[in-house]
């Protein structure tokens, strides 16, 4: 059970991101901001979804992202548009599909790895920008990745999935991010 316990926490350290929520917030708000595309994907707000599988460790630090941007939320806009934080209990393919509708970002926390194929092929259907705090997930086939490098937060993104996705990233977003052909 200890060995269990060892390599379940070994996993989510490697998953986890170590950018602080508060800062994650901001910058996943500024990124979306970078997206020519946003007002097509988006409504009257930018919805923006935190996937999390219940019971998993890091439930916990998903919370205080959500927490995170909707704090951010009070102080700032996308694009002139409201921005609304909402938590996704991730609890199979069916269900995640009618979740995404109307949001315009979903953000994968740590112990959906297993799950990356499926949501980003539903995220491409439904045109959803998917966001991780794990560059093994962007590089798995999510979007855009906000992590730390050298105890400094780095951009992260997966140019095709993140055009498949339906985003047109600005270039100057490009410009200070880890691009991933």
């Amino acid at each position: 059970m200890v060995a269990v316990l060892l390599l379940a926490s070994a996993a989510l350290a490697v998953e986890t991101a170590d950018v602080p929520a508060d800062l994650r917030a901001g910058l996943i708000l500024k990124i979306l901001a970078y997206d020519r595309n946003l007002p097509k994907r988006a409504g009257a707000n930018v919805t923006v979804a935190v996937l999390v599988r219940p019971g998993n460790l890091s439930d916990a630090s998903c919370a205080r992202l959500q927490q995170a941007l909707q704090d951010a939320s009070l102080k700032s806009t996308v694009g002139g548009r409201t921005v609304r934080a909402l938590r996704v209990d991730y609890q199979g393919t069916s269900q995640l599909s009618g979740a995404l509708d109307n949001v315009a970002a979903l953000y994968v926390c740590p112990g959906l790895s297993e799950q990356v194929g499926v949501i980003s092929e539903m995220s491409r259907r439904q045109h959803v920008l998917t966001l991780s705090g794990s560059e093994a997930l962007v590089r798995a086939g999510l979007a855009v990745g906000v992590v730390a490098r050298e105890g400094r937060p780095r951009v992260i993104i997966n140019l095709k999935q993140a055009r498949a996705e339906g985003a047109d990233l600005d270039a100057a977003l490009l410009r200070f991010s880890e691009v991933i052909p």
